[in-house]
């Protein structure tokens, strides 16, 4: 994709506190394109103390998550990749639509060895968030 000669790609992100980081890092270059399902063929757990979600994809028992497709430049994109955590991977997921976008997700195995805790049942990352937002402070 291309517009006026700049090369653009889509990428899905599980929480669009990724983009606004992106964002805050290079200005410009980064669109909001829409709010979207995956199809029902992932999990979703809270990495480390609730940094950010770490998906991957399960070939039974997933749930639909809402995400974000944002557009990116390619130095944008590039940037994105190099900035990842090393065990994060380039794939795919597919969406209800049946399209398929790049995102980076986590391995099954780190997520288990990590015993980071099943949030799939929110069905999105912002979903738990405000879960933990509105949770009683145990005294």
């Amino acid at each position: 994709m291309a517009i006026a000669g700049i090369r653009l790609k889509h990428f899905f992100f599980g929480d669009l506190s990724d983009t606004n980081y992106l964002h805050r890092r290079h200005t410009g270059g980064i669109r909001h394109i829409a709010t979207v399902q995956t199809q029902p063929k992932y999990r979703m757990h809270a990495v480390g103390d609730d940094w950010y979600p770490g998906v991957y994809e399960v070939a039974e028992g997933g749930v639909a998550l809402q995400g974000e497709v944002c557009e990116l430049t390619y130095e944008h994109y590039e940037y994105l990749l190099s900035n990842e955590p090393s065990d994060k991977q380039l794939l795919t997921v597919i969406l209800d639509t049946g399209e398929e976008i790049p995102a980076m997700l986590y391995p099954y195995q780190l997520v288990e060895q990590h015993q980071w805790p099943d949030i799939s049942h929110f069905g999105s990352w912002a979903a738990y968030k405000a879960s933990q937002s509105s949770a009683p402070v145990s005294a």
